[in-house]
């Protein structure tokens, strides 16, 4: 029996390779790390990402809930946004925005964004109190390919 592993040859960790069974396994080398924050002001930045040096961050899932004290009539609007630091409101590009209602929650599962390189991910919301979760993981990037 033959045993065969592919690597991408980056050092990233990237591997491809065959079970015992026969079976094609094909991993993404990186586990999911959890980003949270309760955004309890209105208006105002709340880092959930720092930039690491020659990685892009990949969202696979957000999940926002909205407590009590959020307005049973007009409810929260919340913005995930990359950012040039962990202090602005000010959007370089919308990730998401939706309205959630008081006391609901909002699991967005299943999805796979690729963020840009050197950014900051932040939230806002236009009425406090919000939950924020994000899911995903650092990718490396070989900046010779670019």
């Amino acid at each position: 029996m033959i045993q065969v592993k592919l690597n991408d040859g980056t050092g990233a960790g990237h591997t491809a390779k065959v079970t015992h069974t026969g079976e094609l396994v094909t991993v993404r080398g990186n586990y999911d790390q959890t980003f949270q924050d309760s955004m309890t002001s209105i208006n105002t930045a709340y880092n959930l990402v720092v930039p690491k040096t020659a990685n892009q961050f990949i969202i696979t899932g957000i999940v926002i809930n909205a407590d009590k004290n959020v307005s049973a009539t007009d409810g929260a609007v919340v913005e995930v946004y990359e950012a040039t630091d962990a202090t602005t409101t000010t959007a370089t590009k919308t990730i998401l925005t939706l309205n959630i209602g008081k006391n609901s929650t909002i699991p967005l599962t299943g999805i796979l964004i690729q963020t840009t390189k050197g950014i900051f991910l932040n939230a806002k919301t236009d009425d406090a109190t919000v939950n924020i979760t994000l899911l995903g993981y650092y990718l490396q990037v070989d900046e010779s390919q670019e």
